[in-house]
């Protein structure tokens, strides 16, 4: 058996890897090696000879195989259409290896099959393509997160920002100043997500509609975002305020305090209980805490 025979065998039947068989170095540009090698790993294309890296038949097997291989395949096969586009469907990550506005050669149907399949390579379409409708729709359908990455003029459609909301309703801090400034999607917004108060415009900080629904989630949230001219409007909220000695709540009271008071009530409670209100549960004992809670 000649040393190019026994190599071929390696290849085909012995499960080591190539970089360890003796002598492929020699047979590089041999086409019996060359197909054992891509039928075995479009990854072993490395290994092949220049000739075979700018052949396109043994490149587009290759990259079916492994798309990530069209980095040893040669420039001109990196440029061309046909390879690129089996080796993006086969993965996105062949993208890396790629020139930089490759996806400029393709139509927009490509366009629409790569994005069905991979819906992150809408962050690297040319501005036409961001800007398409359909396009954008199908990648937002697939992966919401890419509203932040999407062009002005899909970012200012209602429609999609309305159907973001009930999919992804933290895409709201996204959102441009008019829509942070319209009461259906600020309403949506905070419905589904009450974090989103943080980014309603000044209007709707002051809106007490707004303010319930975020505080029936969090009051907390509520009033550390709502304006001081709302705050002082509000009825006033009912405490409760407990004293604990060691885990164990000793003493109790209650008392009634402005919204605007909300946040320092909760994080000084000691400051506001009333000792003559005080409902003694137990007898003192040390180490002791406040803690306040709303009475609903």
């Amino acid at each position: 058996m000649t040393m190019r025979d026994e190599v071929l065998r390696t290849i085909k039947e012995v499960k080591i890897s190539v970089s360890k068989i003796d002598g492929i170095e020699q047979f590089n540009d041999d086409i019996d090696i060359a197909n054992a090698l891509i039928e075995r790993s479009g990854a072993y294309l490395e290994y092949l000879s220049d000739r075979f890296k700018d052949d396109k038949e043994i490149v587009g097997k290759a990259v079916n195989s492994d798309g990530r291989s069209i980095r040893f395949a040669s420039k001109r096969l990196q440029n061309d259409p046909e390879i690129v586009k089996a080796a993006i469907l086969d993965t996105e990550y062949a993208l890396r290896y790629l020139p930089r506005n490759i996806l400029d050669v393709f139509n927009r149907d490509e366009i629409i099959v790569f994005t069905k399949a991979y819906p992150y390579l809408y962050a690297q379409l040319s501005y036409e393509y961001k800007n398409d409708i359909e396009i954008a729709k199908i990648a937002l359908s697939l992966k919401s997160d890419l509203y932040r990455y999407m062009p002005q003029e899909i970012k200012d459609n209602k429609i999609i920002a309305k159907e973001i909301l009930y999919k992804s309703p933290r895409q709201f801090e996204y959102f441009n100043d008019k829509f942070k400034d319209d009461e259906e999607l600020v309403t949506l917004a905070v419905s589904k997500y009450s974090t989103n108060y943080e980014y309603v415009s000044d209007r709707f900080k002051n809106d007490e509609k707004i303010f319930n629904i975020v505080k029936e989630d969090s009051m907390l949230f509520a009033t550390e975002h709502a304006s001081k001219e709302l705050l002082s409007k509000l009825d006033d909220i009912t405490f409760t305020i407990s004293r604990t000695y060691t885990g164990t709540i000793t003493q109790e009271c209650i008392i009634k305090a402005s919204a605007d008071k909300y946040n320092d009530i909760r994080e000084n409670p000691e400051q506001y209980f009333d000792k003559d209100n005080a409902n003694m549960i137990d007898e003192d004992l040390e180490d002791e805490w406040y803690s306040a809670d709303i009475i609903k």
